[in-house]
């Protein structure tokens, strides 16, 4: 946890705030409705990829899939739904922007939330104390997203 926590702080010194807001919606198959992000979305991305390359270099396992940045609203029993019509009734939702000023280490201990559902709990954070001219330090990382 230590050596993360270095390299977490290392990777927020690197990106600046980020300017988010939620605009429009979709799912993820048939288990899982979303509010989609936008504003700094790129910038976000190469944070994630930066939090994801730190982990993976202090040997956790991350997922090899890309990021995705969203808010969940709902996920559905095992048999899925057809989430289609919500989509489509938020799809012209538009939230105010609002300014991400720090990256979170959250902790998920499963099962242990309510309706035996994931727990989560903040370890700590760090600043965003980047550049904003989009000059971040390149990571060296493998060629998928995290």
């Amino acid at each position: 946890m230590p050596e993360l926590q270095q390299r977490l702080a290392r990777a927020a010194g690197r990106h600046p705030p980020l300017t988010l807001r939620f605009a429009g919606s979709g799912r993820f198959g048939g288990r899982v409705l979303f509010l989609a992000l936008d504003g700094d979305v790129q910038a976000l991305k190469r944070l994630a990829a930066s939090a994801g390359a730190a982990a993976r270099r202090v040997g956790i396992a991350v997922e090899d899939r890309p990021y995705r940045p969203h808010l969940t609203l709902a996920r559905a029993a095992a048999g899925g739904a057809d989430l289609r019509p919500l989509v489509a009734r938020l799809a012209t939702i538009e939230g105010q922007a609002w300014t991400a000023t720090t990256l979170d280490l959250v902790r998920s201990r499963l099962g242990q939330g309510p309706g035996r559902r994931a727990a989560y709990e903040s370890v700590t954070s760090w600043p965003l104390r980047g550049s904003s001219r989009g000059d971040a330090a390149p990571d060296r990382r493998s060629a998928s997203e995290t």
